[in-house]
């Protein structure tokens, strides 16, 4: 009974933001992200076209680029820290996802998230991930201007699934290519801290974008710097980033291993295995002691080797598989990594224009409120978020009791 009440306190304390309704449909389980940078889809979807493949790219370093520059079509999600929309460049009429960030916010929760770390990714240029076109800021706001991604992300497709899961065969392959994405930031030097179904989207063709680098850090740093702010997304993050809270964790590539592995369940098992229609609180619990917590639903059967697979993941940071060592699982046997991505994807998406936004799943409620703050000329900072942010417990929720800050005391 201690426990409960101290976290609960914890939680209403420390949190500022009220709780977002779940409802009892099973892909609008929206939940509160750790850190004040996530959004649902982060309000960012990428990706090109068949026609801006072709196109010609402007020579966007010699120009100084404003907002002006560029047309709003359409409103995407909004996140935490600002609004994200699809936009016509004026200058070679090709369509782009425009994202704002609020720099009075970001300066607000800068341990939390960080736009100069997202722009140094998206500027590798990488073809796993989204390429930037250009990113400038004024008096209020930073803007990253990267591609459209308009085949949606997994969570909308798991949503349109008759099942609201994939086949082990649909799984592998997406799975692949996360591996891959995932394996080609951290050679960059890049930690994600944020794998889940909404930050996986979808080019034209139906293959594997990562997206959502504010909660990224240098692997460098994580490893070798203690972490004391947990980051990510309730149901998808590890224990080891929930431990940072104590102010002494350090971690390494083990942190989005695990994240795979929940996608991964949640591909075939339609949950995340730790979710809870209680509370965010007995979902962390659960992830902080979770040997033997992951159980499998008798009614979606699957194969010994995705469980081994899902079971190496979902365990201590020691006995954790790497990357590589995924990619040699049993599970991805008749897997070519070599030629994966010039495969045909399980699902290719129906597109009516270079600016179709048809899948991406926005509960009807908050798309409505979004259109109706759809100027990016407001200067006000009172953003709809789809994923409002929590902070959990302390990781020693230590079945007796759970420590809370003195600063956070009544």
């Amino acid at each position: 009974m201690m426990v409960s009440s101290s976290i609960n306190t914890f939680t209403t304390n420390y949190c500022s933001c009220k709780p977002i309704p779940t409802s009892p449909i099973r892909r609008i389980h929206v939940r509160p992200s750790l850190d004040n940078a996530i959004e649902v889809s982060n309000g960012i979807s990428y990706c090109s076209s068949p026609i801006q493949k072709k196109r010609s790219l402007i020579d966007h370093h010699s120009l100084s680029f404003t907002k002006h520059h560029f047309q709003i079509l359409k409103s995407l999600s909004p996140g935490q820290y600002g609004k994200t929309y699809v936009v016509r460049s004026k200058l070679n009429q090709q369509i782009y996802c425009m994202k704002i960030q609020s720099k009075r916010l970001l300066k607000m929760h800068s341990d939390r998230v960080s736009f100069d770390v997202e722009q140094a990714i998206l500027s590798l240029q990488h073809p796993c991930l989204p390429r930037l076109y250009c990113s400038f800021e004024d008096d209020t706001d930073h803007y990253l201007v990267m591609d459209y991604f308009s085949g949606g992300d997994l969570f909308s497709l798991l949503d349109r699934q008759p099942t609201l899961c994939l086949t082990e065969k649909q799984a592998q392959f997406y799975m692949a290519e996360m591996i891959l994405a995932c394996q080609a930031l951290h050679q960059l030097g890049y930690l994600h801290r944020d794998i889940k179904p909404q930050n996986i989207l979808l080019d034209h063709l139906g293959h594997v974008k990562l997206v959502d680098f504010g909660s990224s850090i240098l692997i460098s740093q994580a490893t070798k710097n203690k972490q004391s702010t947990p980051v990510g997304t309730c149901d998808y993050v590890s224990p080891e980033i929930l431990d940072s809270f104590q102010g002494d964790a350090t971690y390494g590539t083990e942190v989005d291993c695990w994240s795979l592995g929940i996608c991964l369940y949640e591909m075939l098992q339609e949950l995340p295995p730790f979710y809870s229609d209680v509370s965010e609180n007995d979902t962390y619990r659960k992830i902080l002691f979770h040997q033997g917590q992951v159980s499998f639903n008798d009614m979606l059967p699957i194969s010994d080797q995705a469980k081994d697979l899902i079971n190496n993941l979902l365990t201590k940071r020691e006995n954790r598989l790497t990357l590589d060592q995924i990619k040699m699982h049993s599970f991805f046997d008749g897997i070519d990594w070599d030629t994966i991505y010039q495969s045909k994807p399980p699902f290719r998406p129906r597109l009516h224009s270079d600016d179709d936004t048809s899948n991406f799943f926005i509960p009807q409620d908050i798309l409505q409120e979004a259109k109706q703050d759809d100027n990016p000329d407001d200067d006000d900072d009172d953003y709809i978020s789809l994923s409002q942010p929590i902070t959990p417990p302390l990781s020693p929720l230590l079945k007796h009791t759970c420590y809370i800050p003195s600063s956070l005391e009544q």
